[in-house]
């Protein structure tokens, strides 16, 4: 399944973060950068997949890699972006929700 996630931005086994060409110009990011992504939660870091696809100004990144556990084949794989959001409550339902705040975006070599 590893294979298949992420065909469309050639991430096979990996985690990314899609950054639109045109962000990616403006913060001189190009394809494959590694890049360190930082909110008030925490911080990982990935690499950068060039995307048009994706709203220019946001982020977009696949929820569900990033295994420290989990056997030879998904261990120490990826990163998962659960680990820069905020535990909140729901304002009206009263449940618990996952707030993702803003994230920095930096290059790191």
């Amino acid at each position: 399944m590893l294979e298949q996630l992420g065909f469309h931005a050639k991430g096979q086994w990996d985690s990314w973060v899609e950054v639109h060409p045109e962000d990616a110009k403006r913060l001189a990011l190009r394809d494959h950068d590694a890049v360190e992504l930082r909110s008030k939660a925490g911080s990982l870091r990935t690499k950068v997949r060039l995307f048009s696809g994706v709203k220019p100004g946001t982020l977009a990144m696949p929820i569900g890699l990033g295994s420290e556990q989990g056997g030879r084949w998904a261990k120490g794989r990826g990163a998962d972006p659960r680990r820069l959001a905020v535990a909140a409550q729901d304002p009206i339902r009263g449940m618990g929700v996952m707030d993702f705040p803003l994230v920095r975006i930096r290059r790191i070599s």
